[in-house]
């Protein structure tokens, strides 16, 4: 929905970093092209509005904001906020951020979407609130005035906002229960200072970017860093479903308010009624997805999850457009064109197919980058989607992620992956259950199942890695290690897909999915929603038995048979394809020079391993290594160069 920065300054520090906020601000218009404001407070803790080249005379008018922020601002400053509105729900000129409640003592700036903001607005009314907007911002302001930070379990949504308590003098931040919406800051021993994305950090000019020695080695492990970490040095992210109060002596203090019972499933749960709770959340949750004064479209790649997402949201919404993605004949491996045009027949959609262009990758490549900020393995089929949907006038889009991680989808899911080892497939048989836990990380030499995962999602594992980089790179232990240390110490799991997929909501859904959903969407203005993704459906998969996931070696057995009355029986019979580019094709062909370019670069860098990148190099042209490490490495050459070298970004759409 919006884009968020802001600085806040410790103790007696005080300076005029307005300039610096409008760079920062100006990084973010793409994600919020409709509307610009700002907030400043003095050393006397006395607030004044301002408003910016985007923010329209009827706001001004309605705010009493009467001072440009490019006008020569003198005053000492303590706290500066900034904002950029894209403008999806709530056309009041009363929604405009930065928000402070009538007693001037909270100001909040969001981004994001809470979809039951009505009914808390209900609530809070017979409490005796009074509302003068239509927008959620001030639901979620005055829902944390009345409950403090017990609001945050009421809200179903995706949020990252900060609040400050001018009377208490602390800054009050939050990121949604699974991080969908980015929350990134920098702190040093005079200020704190956060963004929606990390450009905008560097571009404030006032922290210089630096790769992060275990960021980048974990950045490198998995296309992006394990949150809280990030690949730049001294900036990290607020990690997914937590709180954090920052305080005048530089302090910080964090609170996780929500996480997944991975202990728990209810053995007693019939399939009818599991069937049955499945199919009213899903459409509980799709409901309040389509909440929007904009009209929404769906991403319908022609897998499961995204035609049935699609054919349920049109049942409530007849407007409803769809978007696929497709391929020439020389890549049908990676087309669902004719899936999804056959879903879009049955349910009367307008729907739109945008074929890739192979000769234009390499046009594409910068703009990844830039909206990546990590070291990214692959070239991203979002970037072209988003771009595709933005010149249909489109401002909201849902998406169909999550089924696989939520229902067993991978194949990773079941002990069939195993079989290359006829010990392993003895010792597992059909099934993992229970006290069997302890038998699979024996076989697999790992203390805790989550670490499979890690095996697994693991994308160049340690003893490459550690060639690749040189050792001030290496991480103290493995990676396995350190991601269980992260995620899962102390956990118990209630079975092996239970592990597996918190693992999948913490690292890989969490961390490397929605965040390049997020990016690449709020690039072109464009916010997705995730209906798979709704905390109350999360819960309930968690806590349904997981023979109703995998069953009979079917993945996702039940979530297929909700779908069968709702899509064609060739989709759900149909091998899965993903969503994804035929990289291999394009690294030996269109890109082969940029690829020879990029790593002839690289090797001149000093903190990596020159002849083992050239080993590796060499290694994928005799078809011996993946493609993915080979872009990962060309990524880390694009990443060092447009973020590293610089200093500061600019970015040119």
């Amino acid at each position: 929905m919006c884009g968020i920065n802001g600085i806040l300054l410790f103790n007696n520090y005080t300076n005029r970093y307005i300039p610096n906020l409008i760079s920062m601000n100006a990084s973010l218009k793409h994600r919020g092209p409709d509307d610009e404001g700002y907030i400043a407070f003095d050393d006397q803790w006395e607030s004044t509005s301002y408003y910016g080249n985007d923010t329209s005379y009827l706001v001004r008018k309605s705010n009493n904001i009467h001072h440009s922020i490019n006008e020569n601002i003198n005053s000492e400053i303590k706290l500066l906020f900034g904002h950029r509105r894209l403008s999806i729900i709530g056309s009041n000129i009363n929604c405009h951020q930065p928000m402070t409640d009538s007693t001037g003592r909270y100001t909040i700036i969001y981004n994001g979407e809470i979809y039951n903001f009505l009914d808390i607005r209900d609530e809070l009314k017979t409490l005796g609130y009074k509302f003068i907007s239509d927008s959620d911002t001030e639901v979620i302001l005055k829902s944390y005035i009345h409950w403090g930070s017990k609001c945050l379990k009421k809200f179903n949504g995706d949020w990252a906002f900060a609040i400050w308590d001018n009377l208490k003098k602390y800054l009050f931040c939050s990121r949604d229960r699974i991080g969908i919406k980015p929350f990134y800051y920098y702190i040093d021993k005079n200020k704190f200072i956060f963004g929606s994305n990390i450009h905008s950090i560097i571009q404030s000019g006032l922290y210089k970017p630096e790769p992060d020695n275990e960021g980048l080695y974990l950045s490198m492990a998995f296309g992006i860093a394990t949150r809280p970490k990030t690949a730049f040095k001294n900036i990290s992210a607020l990690e997914q479903g937590t709180s954090m109060k920052v305080f005048l002596n530089g302090t910080i203090t964090t609170n996780q308010y929500w996480t997944i019972n991975t202990n728990y499933q209810d053995t007693k749960m019939s399939y009818r009624d599991a069937k049955s709770e499945l199919c009213y959340l899903l459409e509980k949750s799709i409901q309040r997805r389509l909440i929007s004064d904009k009209p929404v479209a769906t991403l319908m790649s022609g897998g499961v999850d995204s035609t049935t997402i699609t054919s349920l949201a049109v049942l409530q919404n007849q407007s409803i457009k769809s978007f696929t993605l497709g391929f020439n004949n020389n890549h049908q491996a990676f087309d669902e064109t004719d899936e999804a045009i056959n879903v879009a027949k049955k349910n009367n959609i307008k729907h739109y197919i945008h074929r890739v262009n192979q000769s234009k990758i390499l046009d594409e490549i910068t703009k990844m980058v830039l909206a990546n900020e990590e070291p990214f393995y692959s070239l991203s089929p979002n970037c072209l989607i988003f771009n595709f949907i933005k010149n249909h006038d489109i401002k909201v889009v849902l998406n169909g992620l999550g089924g696989d991680e939520l229902f067993s989808g991978y194949n990773y899911y079941s002990p069939s992956i195993f079989n290359n080892n006829e010990i392993i497939n003895k010792r597992l048989g059909n099934c993992i259950r229970g006290s069997e836990l302890s038998d699979v990380c024996n076989i697999l030499k790992v203390d805790s199942p989550d670490m499979i995962h890690t095996i697994l999602f693991q994308n160049i594992h340690d003893n490459k890695l550690n060639e690749v980089l040189i050792k001030d790179y290496h991480l103290t232990t493995s990676t396995r290690k350190y991601v269980h240390n992260l995620y899962s110490n102390k956990r118990k799991f209630f079975d092996y897909q239970n592990a597996i997929s918190f693992m999948d909501i913490k690292n890989y859904i969490g961390n490397h999915h929605v965040h390049r959903v997020d990016q690449y969407s709020m690039f072109n203005s464009i916010e997705s929603r995730f209906p798979f993704l709704d905390h109350e459906l999360i819960n309930f998969s968690f806590r349904m038995p997981s023979k109703y996931k995998l069953k009979n070696n079917c993945h996702k057995f039940i979530l297929k048979e909700v779908a069968k009355d709702l899509i064609p029986l060739s989709i759900i019979q149909a091998n899965k394809k993903g969503f994804s580019l035929p990289m291999d094709h394009y690294l030996r062909t269109t890109l082969k020079i940029f690829v020879k370019d990029q790593i002839l670069k690289l090797q001149d860098r000093r903190l990596v391993n020159s002849d083992f990148v050239g080993r590796l190099y060499k290694n994928f042209h005799e078809e011996k290594e993946s493609h993915s490490t080979i872009w990962q490495l060309i990524n880390l050459e694009l990443w060092l160069e447009t973020f590293i070298d610089p200093g500061i970004i600019t970015i040119k759409k």
